[in-house]
């Protein structure tokens, strides 16, 4: 048994012995693993968020250009001598005006901000936690508590 744990003990001596040969730092304070592990679920979660955005923006933009398709085939098929056709034609285009502002005023920039924050969190995810390897017993006792908070990305 006692043989064992020796075995396992150098295994994990040799895996934080080749993440510093290969240039990796090999983080073994517990605070910094935690950060490190609770970043990267944040991150996870945000790239969630861009998923869902970029579906948003993705069905909105196929609505909008839908829908000026058709402005443009009824522009260029409108009776203009028939007073419900071209009524017809500009609740269409009121319409179309409604899509685009809603559009450019609220699902891109939506979109930009989930984005941002999503690369602003990613960069300090990458500039704090990068590049490094966790000491494999150290990384055992904090996952075994690790409580993640809500991030504060800002």
């Amino acid at each position: 048994m006692r043989l064992g744990w020796q075995a396992g003990l150098a295994a994990l001596a040799l895996i934080s012995a080749d993440a510093q040969a290969q240039g990796y730092s090999v983080l073994t304070d517990p605070n910094a693993i935690g950060r490190c592990l609770c970043g990267q679920r944040f991150v996870e979660t945000l790239h969630g968020q861009v998923e869902a955005a970029q579906r948003d923006y993705d069905e909105a933009h196929r609505r909008l250009e839908a829908l000026d398709r058709r402005v443009a085939e009824e522009r260029a098929n409108v009776d203009t001598d028939d007073p419900e056709a071209v009524d017809a034609f500009r609740r269409l285009v009121r319409e179309d005006e409604g899509e685009n502002a809603t559009f450019f005023n609220s699902t891109l920039p939506h979109t930009q901000s989930v984005y941002d924050r999503y690369n602003r969190r990613l960069s300090r995810y990458t500039a704090e936690c990068g590049g490094k390897s966790f000491d494999p017993v150290m990384l055992a006792r904090v996952q075994a508590t690790l409580a993640c908070g809500i991030d504060q990305d800002e």
